[in-house]
């Protein structure tokens, strides 16, 4: 397991995404104004993102929970890349840590993923890299 990102959650996604790419000039690596979702970094070529942003009103979606279960405080999430995300979500669910929704497929991202809590109750994500064949037509049209 590595780190790879952190991820905003932001209440006005297209002022943060003006801000970052314009304001502050940082390379949008994946995204756009009209996404739900864009990752930054600060240099051209960079190995992944410096960090990304998600719209906060859709993360409890993305967590497979009622509106009423998230936590409208959480302001961020920590990413991290594993070579299996079932593998990894049983592990860390059998030494007890606060698993909040099993794996699933997020086809338009090309990315398999699962969430968690920290002791403190920060809000984390497992992810890996889907096969392309598992892709979304829109995504595998984009690349």
């Amino acid at each position: 397991m590595r780190f790879d990102n952190v991820r905003l959650l932001t209440k006005n996604y297209e002022n943060t995404f003006t801000f970052y790419a314009q304001t502050m000039g940082l390379q949008v690596d994946w995204g756009t104004i009209l996404g739900n979702f864009a990752s930054f970094s600060a240099k051209e070529g960079a190995a992944h993102a410096a960090f990304s942003i998600f719209r906060k009103e859709l993360m409890p979606e993305e967590l497979s929970l009622h509106k009423g279960d998230a936590r409208s405080t959480d302001q961020a999430l920590l990413v991290f890349r594993v070579e299996n995300v079932d593998a990894k979500y049983e592990e860390l669910k059998v030494k007890g840590c606060a698993m909040l929704a099993p794996p699933k497929d997020m086809a338009d991202w090309g990315i398999r993923v699962a969430y968690l809590r920290d002791t403190d109750g920060n809000l984390l994500e497992l992810m890996s890299e889907l096969p392309k064949e598992k892709w979304s037509d829109r995504l595998r049209s984009q690349f």
